[in-house]
């Protein structure tokens, strides 16, 4: 099971779910809920006339670690809020990790296994029941500004989602993309002005600007997305980043991993530099986000929002730049799976500027979101981030979850503590870290005698709580 009555009244009618277990693991050191249930709400201290302005930003495909690439985020967000550096996706593809930051469930509830059908992309989305229905319904403008889920530009289009009072959704390029624009089909130009990135902070700030009440403004960003692009006027930024060469770069012996890994040659000399100059301007499109959020930022100040508002700053995966032979994302090691979040909330968060080691899902975006504006939500898999915001929380969870169905590698499982993660993959191979030792993911200890009696325990709790898994396939 995941979490106790989690996500059982959302599940939609196309995914089979097999009745939850009950856990029985007597391990005291897992023997906590993940629930957001077994938390008690934070009682604010102020008194709002209104329910705050929630503004929810997404990058694509930005690691973890990047943050020090983006000054205003760190001065405007991360000086004033929490930082969490252990943060991560319950699924490292997109289109699952957005339906769960809208909905507040893993994939296993959501239905949304990868970015394509079947069981993944926008057709396998149930969007009947998502945050921006429940805040819509509470009063609150909802805007959408940039990426939606993948899959959705194959829609009969023009087509708006439940919930939405202002929508911009776009695919494609940095350039010449096409969307929808409240009701009409477009395809933008190619002129400086058309960036992708910037045209969708700059509606966003329109929308916080000229629309009265709360507000929820989720922006999906397209940076840093392949192709890649960063703006013009970035191009010849971080000429002087040094190259990437962790451990794990390149990683000689993969005789340990699983065979989708093992198979793979080495990067040779074209792969790593390809790899490099998409690393650099992955680090470039970063700039212009980082101008983004200062824009929308200086929209809630000067619309008097900003000192009441709720802004959760994250992305939908990691990606890796090279670690154990790979490049991209959709594997369940740190590089993909782990992501950038930081949450600033002035009525709530105590000491801000600090990081708050806690692990924390993209799944307890929607739950932190219900917890702020008391509006009625269905039970969620996440748990609202506020106790860590206020400092207050007793206790949180010790484990959570990693999925996604294969693609370009089995289906896999994955069970995640914060020193030790362990991967089942459909083909019956397995991969155990001990992180505090190994954050490298050198030494796959799966097979070895060291440490069995914990590998038993946790293999026992992941097929427990992985129920219903990703759908096989047949690799």
């Amino acid at each position: 099971m995941v979490e106790p009555g989690a996500g059982a009244s959302r599940r939609p009618a196309a995914v089979r779910v097999g009745a939850l277990a009950v856990l029985v693991v007597a391990l005291s050191s897992l023997a906590i809920s993940m629930g957001r249930d077994t938390v008690q709400k934070v009682q604010t201290t102020h008194e709002m006339a209104q329910p705050p302005t929630v503004v929810v930003i997404a990058s694509d495909d930005q690691r973890w670690d990047t943050l020090d690439a983006m000054p205003r985020v760190q001065r405007l967000l991360m000086a004033h809020g929490v930082t969490f550096p252990n943060a991560y996706a319950t699924s490292p593809a997109c289109c699952a990790s957005r339906a769960s930051i809208l909905t507040g469930l893993y994939p296993l509830h959501t239905g949304v296994w990868r970015n394509d059908p079947p069981h993944g992309g926008f057709e396998a989305f149930d969007d009947a029941s998502t945050l921006p229905v429940w805040l819509h319904d509470a009063g609150s403008a909802t805007g959408l500004f940039g990426k939606y889920l993948n899959g959705y530009e194959d829609a009969a289009q023009p087509y708006v989602p439940p919930g939405w009072t202002r929508w911009y959704s776009v695919w494609g390029d940095y350039f010449g993309y096409s969307g929808v624009d409240q009701t009409s089909l477009f395809v933008a130009g190619n002129d400086e002005a058309d960036y992708s990135t910037d045209a969708e902070a700059a509606r966003a700030d329109a929308f916080i600007r000229e629309t009265e009440g709360p507000l929820f403004v989720y922006v999906g960003f397209a940076g840093v997305h392949e192709p890649f692009t960063p703006a013009p006027r970035h191009r010849d930024e971080f000429t002087t980043l040094a190259d990437w060469r962790p451990p794990s770069y390149n990683e000689a012996d993969t005789s340990d991993k699983p065979r989708w890994v093992s198979r793979r040659g080495r990067l040779d000399a074209e792969a790593r530099r390809v790899v490099d100059h998409i690393r650099l301007d992955q680090y470039r499109g970063l700039l212009a986000v980082d101008e983004g959020v200062r824009r929308i930022v200086r929209a809630l100040d000067d619309t008097g929002r900003l000192s009441t508002s709720l802004i959760v700053f994250t992305s939908d995966n990691g990606f890796t730049w090279g670690e154990h032979r790979l490049f991209g994302k959709g594997d369940p090691y740190e590089e993909s799976i782990r992501v950038p979040m930081v949450v600033r909330y002035d009525p709530v968060v105590q000491d801000p500027g600090r990081s708050d080691d806690h692990l924390v899902l993209n799944i307890d975006v929607a739950p932190t979101v219900e917890d702020a504006t008391g509006i009625a939500a269905p039970p969620m898999d996440g748990r609202s981030l506020l106790p860590l915001l206020d400092a207050s929380a007793p206790r949180w969870r010790r484990h959570f979850l990693t999925m996604k169905m294969g693609n370009q590698m089995p289906s896999f499982c994955q069970i995640h503590t914060a020193t030790r993660v362990l991967t089942v993959y459909e083909t019956g191979e397995e991969e155990d870290y001990l992180l505090s030792s190994d954050p490298f993911q050198l030494h796959n200890l799966a097979g070895s005698l060291r440490g069995e009696r914990r590998r038993d325990a946790l293999r026992e709790l992941l097929v427990d709580s992985c129920d219903p898994p990703p759908p096989d396939t047949s690799w």
